[in-house]
């Protein structure tokens, strides 16, 4: 009886663990920024009004930071690793105005944006050494959304794989985005608007 009982609790354990094991996001990125390779692993999610905003980076974000961003989806570019470090990063926002079922055909706006560590500007812009980019859909071709699944809503699960390749500063940018992320609970108070 006894084995019957520690055979029935290790099956509830397990079950319980691959469980716990679905509920987490998983995000990666990977590309070149102004022909410097990257490959980002870390990120953290937030959603407003029918859009998603992920910050990816090389190395986990600060609780703080990650907790302000799921606040207000700004990824701050210029903030210091904890070693007063630069830190490649990359922050992407896409709305679908039609409602919370995600599909690629329904994403009509992105924002994109890249620091890399190692270069000393990605870029003209006047904030300082980080390019971005507002991509609009399907007009713009150097944005691709290969898949779009879930339901963009508190606690929804959103999966999808995003692709481009475009120029900054006359240097080359391309990227893979995939994600696999819970959405928190509790949407942000601004971002990327987009209600039809």
């Amino acid at each position: 009886m006894s084995r019957t009982w520690d055979a029935f609790a290790a099956l509830c354990l397990l079950i319980a663990c691959s469980g716990a094991v679905r509920a987490q996001s998983t995000c990666a990125a990977k590309g070149v920024m102004a022909g410097l390779p990257f490959t980002l692993t870390e990120c953290v999610v937030t959603h407003y009004d029918h859009s998603v905003a992920l910050w990816f980076s090389e190395k986990p974000l600060l609780k703080e930071e990650a907790d302000l961003f799921r606040m207000s989806s700004y990824a701050d570019y210029m903030k210091r690793d904890a070693q007063g470090g630069r830190r490649t990063m990359l922050a992407i926002a896409f709305c679908q105005p039609t409602g919370p079922k995600a599909a690629p055909s329904a994403v009509k706006s992105v924002e994109l944006g890249v620091e890399h560590a190692k270069a000393a500007s990605l870029g003209p812009q006047m904030l300082g050494p980080q390019q971005q980019w507002v991509f609009e859909l399907p007009k713009d071709k150097a944005f691709v959304v290969k898949s779009l699944s879930g339901e963009i809503k508190s606690g929804g699960r959103v999966t999808g794989v995003m692709t481009g390749s475009t120029k900054g500063g006359g240097q080359p940018f391309t990227w893979q985005i995939t994600f696999d992320v819970v959405l928190p609970e509790k949407p942000a108070g601004a971002g990327l608007g987009c209600s039809g």
